[in-house]
């Protein structure tokens, strides 16, 4: 028996001697044990109602805990399972040629990187890849599905980097990703 079902009988057993000594002192000399019987199993009936909504209390408070846990426990392996995605083989194929850009970036202008983009039909996927593997870390964030500490930890630099890295390209494709990711460095970088 939990501790809160051991207090409620507690005061219940109290508040039943006292209403059954109170009911034999005030029933007819001849009803005196009748009536507090009655009055008893009453009480006992409703004793038995009260510790039945304590356990179905008890029930629901315990399974909203196991809910909360399963669903912290859900936002990390979430969060695990996109550190492992960036690690995908396809993923990490085409971070390459991003990788190949930071390399030149500050030697190239931004007009040359559109152009070098343009012309490489590679570079090209690779960033759309990329930058949708962003989105997907972003909206997964943003609906909650995710631990947010986790992954700021593991991506918000590099991310960030990345971004930067490739403005000039973004900024020349508005459309709903690319608004997504400048709410995502909008984000990470505050």
């Amino acid at each position: 028996m939990t501790k809160l079902k051991c207090v409620v009988s507690a005061i219940w057993m109290v508040v039943t001697i006292a209403i059954c000594y109170s009911t034999y002192g005030l029933a007819e000399e001849n009803k005196k044990f009748l009536e507090t019987i009655n009055v008893f199993f009453l009480i006992l009936g409703g004793f038995g109602v009260l510790l039945s909504i304590v356990h179905q209390s008890e029930s629901i408070l315990l399974n909203n805990k196991q809910i909360a846990d399963k669903i912290k426990f859900d936002k990390i392996e979430n969060s695990f399972k996109l550190m492992k995605d960036w690690d995908n083989p396809s993923l990490l194929e085409a971070r390459k040629y991003t990788r190949e850009i930071k390399a030149l970036r500050t030697a190239i202008s931004d007009d040359a990187l559109l152009k070098k983009i343009d012309e490489d039909i590679d570079l090209r996927h690779s960033l759309i890849m990329t930058f949708n593997f962003w989105e997907q870390v972003y909206l997964s964030i943003e609906k909650e599905r995710v631990d947010s500490k986790i992954l700021e930890t593991s991506f918000k630099d590099t991310y960030i980097d990345m971004y930067d890295r490739f403005k000039v390209w973004l900024d020349l494709t508005p459309n709903a990703t690319t608004q997504s990711l400048r709410k995502f460095k909008t984000k990470w970088s505050s």
